[in-house]
């Protein structure tokens, strides 16, 4: 009787043993894809910020991204560098593919946010009220649209719109205070650019340089850079960029 016991005892443990040593593996697997996850996403955003274009090439040719992400969180990441290069044909196309897709609520969030970005500057005022307003539907549907985070990015909305549709001038006091409180470089350049947009609005052409200046300053590698430098050339075409 003790040695079938034993027998027993002998043949769980190689079981056990073998689903410690399974699980293992799978939770190191696991950690690696978060690992490779989170650096991948780290040089996408890089890339979209100071080279949309090899960004661009990546997303098309990397297999392992495929491996990686789900569809619309590359679809979206395509998007963004689309309108970074300007190739509104393949952003509208891209919009339409995502709006077809089943997303998640975080995708939904992020589709809208662009949405509006990119309706805004390509100077298409009702579609981009129209993400404007669907983005508060989203947000006050799932009852977070008075939490501080989400309400920024209602917030964030609204200037998008003031500035870029209404050329809402009424906006500059805001936008110069926000510009000298906000620690990150970036946001602090596209606020200025935002700045210089709406001083070329009220005909200020003074204003229009000096903070078309300091948002160079704040963009220089970003693919705003050469946006800054035509402005300061050409004041004019602020009007649509």
């Amino acid at each position: 009787m003790l040695q079938r016991i034993g027998s027993l005892l002998s043949v769980s443990w190689y079981w056990i043993l073998i689903f410690v040593v399974m699980a293992a593996i799978v939770f190191f697997l696991l950690q690696l894809q978060a690992s490779l996850r989170e650096q991948m996403a780290k040089t996408i955003e890089t890339l979209l910020r100071e080279n949309p274009g090899l960004c661009l090439e990546r997303l098309n040719h990397n297999r392992r991204l495929k491996l990686l992400y789900r569809k619309p969180v590359l679809e979206l990441w395509r998007l963004d560098a689309y309108m970074a290069l300007g190739e509104d044909g393949d952003a509208r196309r891209t919009i339409s593919n995502l709006r077809k897709m089943k997303l998640e609520p975080r995708d939904k969030l992020e589709l809208y946010q662009k949405e509006l970005s990119f309706y805004a500057s390509s100077g298409e005022g009702a579609l981009a009220k129209q993400a404007r307003d669907d983005l508060r539907a989203f947000l006050k549907e799932a009852k977070v649209d008075k939490e501080k985070a989400y309400a920024e990015i209602l917030n964030e909305a609204d200037i998008i719109i003031g500035v870029y549709v209404d050329h809402d001038t009424g906006l500059m006091k805001k936008l110069i205070g926000r510009a000298e409180h906000t620690k990150n470089d970036v946001m602090r350049g596209i606020t200025q650019y935002r700045i210089a947009k709406l001083a070329w609005f009220k005909g200020d052409a003074a204003m229009v340089q000096t903070y078309l200046s300091r948002a160079g300053k704040n963009l220089q590698g970003t693919w705003y850079a050469p946006m800054i430098e035509e402005a300061k050339a050409n004041p004019s075409v602020l009007e649509t960029q």
